[in-house]
């Protein structure tokens, strides 16, 4: 639902659209276009990415973004660095951050680590991931009700095995509701 991409190498990547391939490159059919950017010449500063995120967000969108359900899902490795960063700030929130795992927000909108966007992570000099800034509701998982459920048991193992099959798909509700950044710096 997260990184898949049609044109990916890895074949079972390459079954759908996911999300934050649809936040790059919009849906043309729909005439819907993407609001992202590379934020490569930001370096580690993360509040000024997650700022021009927030501007890119069309006007009539941000009121659904800023009141209380909007989310800015990073990885978990960003997530931390973040935390990490505000941690030396010697005020209550560097020492917050310090002593607690409580919700880290910007601007009032949370900030989620997302365990999926840690996969999309590009190594290289820095290391780069992806962050999406947009409503939870905006995003779309669908799966057919026609679902085939079968088990294999193997006595040797004593092990009883499940294959579920299913057709899946992610969407994007609004693309001009989302906000993406590529190449965000997460070097440690």
């Amino acid at each position: 639902m997260v990184n898949g991409d049609t044109a990916d190498a890895n074949t079972y990547l390459a079954l759908i659209e996911g999300w934050l391939e649809q936040a790059r490159v919009g849906k043309s059919g729909a005439g819907q276009t993407a609001n992202t950017f590379d934020a490569s010449s930001y370096g580690q500063d993360y509040q000024e990415i997650f700022k021009q995120l927030l501007v890119r967000i069309p006007k009539r969108h941000l009121r659904a973004i800023r009141g209380g359900l909007g989310r800015f899902y990073v990885a978990v490795t960003l997530e931390q660095k973040y935390r990490d960063l505000l941690a030396t700030r010697g005020t209550a929130l560097g020492d917050f951050m310090l002593t607690e795992a409580g919700d880290l927000k910007y601007q009032g909108i949370k900030i989620v680590a997302a365990p999926s966007f840690d996969n999309a992570i590009i190594s290289g000099t820095p290391d780069t991931s992806e962050v999406l800034l947009t409503n939870p509701n905006n995003l779309y998982a669908g799966f057919h009700r026609a679902m085939r459920f079968e088990t294999w048991r193997d006595p040797r193992e004593g092990l009883t095995s499940f294959v579920i099959t299913a057709r899946v798909d992610a969407e994007i509700a609004v693309v001009n509701a989302t906000a993406h950044a590529n190449l965000v710096n997460v070097e440690p």
